[in-house]
């Protein structure tokens, strides 16, 4: 039962190692896009499929500061996440 855990604690802190390198590039998406899709620099909605794009990009911020606040939490509590109801 200790190595399923140890297992589901290191590819839960892979997926959210993994997950601020993706929400990164979809920043620089939703600023190109930004850049590209709207009459000016100031406007947030897409003129091609309507999203809005100041929100996808808050969106994947807070994804960044939640990703990084749980990863420095699992590997600073490491020991007590393995090593609960050890029989």
């Amino acid at each position: 039962m200790k190595r399923v855990k140890i297992i589901t604690y290191y590819i839960v802190i892979v997926l959210l190692i993994l997950t601020i390198p993706f929400s990164i590039l979809q920043i620089l998406n939703a600023m190109i896009s930004q850049k590209y899709e709207t009459n000016s620099s100031t406007d947030c909605i897409s003129g091609i499929s309507g999203e809005n794009l100041c929100l996808t990009k808050m969106v994947y911020q807070w994804l960044i500061i939640l990703c990084g606040l749980l990863l420095v939490l699992l590997i600073i509590f490491r020991k007590r996440f393995i090593n609960k109801n050890q029989s």
